[in-house]
């Protein structure tokens, strides 16, 4: 399939707009992914201050909350006398709700629990201060005048815990024990503060080989929430819980619908750009090879320009401009006038050769004519059988050779230009009948039948050349009537859908390869070397044929089938 070099162009820009939206929209993908990816990471790392923050606040004030209470008289005075109305008072669930605490221990100096108030079950708490080793009984061990507030780890739950020393408001007197305050820190303390921050916060066991600071789930990859883990450390500064926090791909979505509104953004610039690209390749390019195939390739030569060079007309190509294309319209000129200089050579050589052809053709069938006249008249003396044989091969031979310099003549003249096409009304029908009634005997001698078959659209008189179209007419037939060995030629007349007369010659007779059918009206050729030698001729009555049909203005046409015959047909130029 053959493509035009604009088609070629244009598929060329489309191509190469496709492939950079593609690598644009491949790279800038990557890009804004990886880029939110970090993006989400660095938030992750500013939302795990965040939380430790608030965090820090709420044990700040619980720290508060337990220093006011360890540095007031009254908790100074209830650790010597024990007084109910103190418990009355100040330890009962309002003041834990107002307080915002779960429970609340007073340890005396030999780390015993002097006293012990809470809103839930504190057996876990209270053995996790009383025993050796637990870490209550660290943290108390720990807890100075500054006292000690942070998270802890008391069985299975975390609870922010504070404690300090009882002591006078004065804070002169030595102390008489240990304030602590804590506040259970579990699973739903731990979303609903992510809640008030607006993140998915969890808590998880420690996992080994965990450092400070934050670190990354290993399955994460770009294009997925970026999940962050950051250790909780206890009051006394031993690792605790991991604490996780989940990102939202809200930096994903924002990138994600940048990327589209780039890819908008490039796709509409890529539209320009290949427009743009395309006008400029067709309008400097495309568009002057066009109007150079147009110039060489023009009806005639009305697309060369004729220019006069040393006296002489020389056909010429004009192209604008000064690169590439104008190198080869001047390649291409310095070419046209080099065939133009053969073929002027050839048409005197070819003129030349047709005169001599003419002139010994002319001075050959002179004295043919007198040697066919002598046989003629010695036929009529008396002769014996021999001499009568000799003489008729002698007249058959004569002929043949008459026929043979009369063809060469005939396309000696139309070549040379000397023959004339002329026109004056004639009787259509009459002359095909006679051309028929006269190859009818040749076709009788072989078994043929010639059929002749006029429409009654055929009008009856036109103007033309009837010599000429007799003698078309009886090349085809007697062609016809060469090549068909058994059957009928058949001649047709009749008007076109366009109007015009149409000749066709039809027989049965042994068809024409495909391959050949081009080259059966070029001069001296037929369609087979053997065909010569079998059925005789010099290859000229197709050629002089189509050259007679094209004078009058139509066209001569064959369609044929190996073993079944062929059909030859032409119309004219005839006035009616």
């Amino acid at each position: 399939m053959r493509v035009s070099l604009k088609t070629k162009t244009m598929v060329g820009v489309l191509l190469m707009c496709a492939t950079m939206l593609i690598g644009s929209w491949g790279g800038i993908s990557q890009f804004m992914k990886h880029s939110s990816y970090l993006i989400e990471k660095s938030l992750v790392e500013e939302n795990f201050d965040r939380v430790f923050y608030a965090v820090s606040k709420s044990i700040e004030e619980l720290g508060r909350s337990c220093s006011d209470w360890a540095w007031w008289d009254g908790s100074f005075q209830f650790m010597k006398d024990h007084n109910e109305k103190f418990i009355s008072s100040n330890l009962v669930p309002e003041v834990f709700n107002t307080l915002n605490v779960d429970f609340v221990l007073f340890i005396d100096n030999d780390g015993k629990i002097f006293d012990a108030h809470s809103t839930v079950s504190t057996d876990d708490v209270q053995r996790c201060f009383i025993h050796e080793g637990g870490n209550g009984k660290a943290l108390i061990e720990a807890t100075g005048k500054e006292g000690k507030s942070g998270l802890l780890r008391i069985s299975h739950s975390i609870v922010m815990i504070s404690s300090h020393k009882i002591m006078n408001s004065l804070m002169d007197k030595e102390p008489r024990g240990t304030l602590v305050m804590g506040r259970f820190f579990g699973d739903e303390d731990i979303v609903e503060l992510g809640k008030n921050l607006h993140m998915q916060l969890s808590l998880t066991e420690l996992q080994d080989n965990k450092e400070d600071g934050v670190f990354f789930d290993s399955s994460s990859f770009v294009g997925v929430p970026a999940v962050g883990y950051k250790v909780l450390k206890d009051v006394l500064g031993k690792p605790l819980v991991s604490l996780k926090l989940k990102m939202g791909q809200d930096i994903y979505a924002i990138c994600s619908s940048m990327t589209f509104n780039f890819m908008y953004f490039s796709l509409a610039i890529l539209i320009v750009i290949g427009a743009c690209t395309y006008f400029f390749v067709n309008y400097f390019f495309v568009s002057r090879v066009e109007n150079l195939k147009a110039q060489l390739f023009a009806d005639g030569t009305e697309g060369v320009t004729e220019g006069i060079t040393g006296g002489e007309r020389r056909l010429q190509v004009r192209l604008n401009g000064d690169d590439e294309l104008t190198d080869l319209s001047d390649s291409i000129n310095a070419t046209l006038d080099l065939v133009q200089e053969e073929k002027e050579r050839a048409e005197v050589a070819n003129r030349v050769k047709s005169e001599f052809l003419a002139n010994m053709s002319h001075e050959i069938r002179t004295p043919m004519h007198s040697i066919i006249g002598m046989v003629e008249l010695l036929k009529e003396t008396k002769l014996d059988n021999d001499q009568k044989y000799f003489l008729e091969v002698t007249g058959t031979a004569g002929e043949s050779l008459l026929e043979v310099i009369n063809d060469v003549l005939e396309i000696s003249k139309i070549e040379a230009g000397y023959l004339e096409i002329e026109k004056h009304q004639f009787i259509l029908r009459e002359m095909i009948e006679r051309v028929v009634s006269v190859l009818n005997v040749e076709a009788a001698k072989k078994g043929l039948t010639i059929l002749c078959k006029v429409t009654d659209a055929v009008p009856e008189k036109v103007i033309g050349d009837p010599t000429r179209i007799r003698q078309v007419l009886t090349n085809l037939i007697s062609n016809s009537i060469k090549f068909t060995g058994e059957g009928i030629v058949e001649v047709c007349v009749a008007v076109d859908d366009a109007a015009r007369i149409v000749f066709s010659v039809s027989d049965t007779g042994i068809g024409i390869p495909q391959d050949k059918i081009s080259t059966i009206f070029e001069s001296f050729t037929q369609a087979d070397s053997s065909t010569s030698r079998k059925y005789g001729g010099t290859g000229l009555g197709l050629p002089i044929s189509r050259k007679l049909v094209g004078m009058m203005g139509g066209v001569l046409s064959v369609e044929s089938l190996m073993g079944e015959g062929s059909t030859f047909s032409f119309y004219v130029d005839l006035e009616y």
